[in-house]
């Protein structure tokens, strides 16, 4: 099986809540059932989450976020094939906004403010890697 992973980040609309645990429940169960792996960071008003699986199922996923009117400004920063996953103990583990300290934003943002658009796709890639 030819593995595929998605590099993405978004940004809340004002009006809508962070994600629940009811939310965060339904994305495992959905990316249980389709085969993906993953990580959602949620911190500051920004969405940065990362896909693995199958080509068509995360294609499929990236179809149904765009629709997601939770959220806006979607952008892609990285998406390739891969030879194997990283994050794979996690059907979709999520990391808010409490669980990631300033110092750490600080120690891989330039400005010292967590703005995605800052970097590469490999240093966001790091960023998250390093969360778990």
């Amino acid at each position: 099986m030819q593995l595929f992973h998605l590099l993405y980040f978004s940004h809340k609309c004002p009006d809508q809540p962070g994600l629940t645990q009811a939310d965060q429940d339904l994305f495992r169960e959905k990316n249980m059932h389709l085969g993906l792996t993953g990580l959602l960071v949620e911190y500051s008003g920004i969405y940065l989450q990362v896909i693995e699986g199958r080509r068509s199922e995360v294609s499929t996923l990236l179809n149904s976020m765009i629709r997601d009117t939770r959220h806006s400004r979607l952008t892609i920063v990285r998406a390739e094939q891969i030879d194997q996953r990283f994050f794979d103990k996690f059907e979709m583990n999520h990391i808010g906004e409490d669980a990631v300290s300033e110092k750490y934003v600080r120690l891989h943002f330039p400005d010292q403010a967590f703005c995605p658009v800052q970097l590469t796709g490999n240093q966001l890639w790091t960023f998250m890697a390093d969360l778990v």
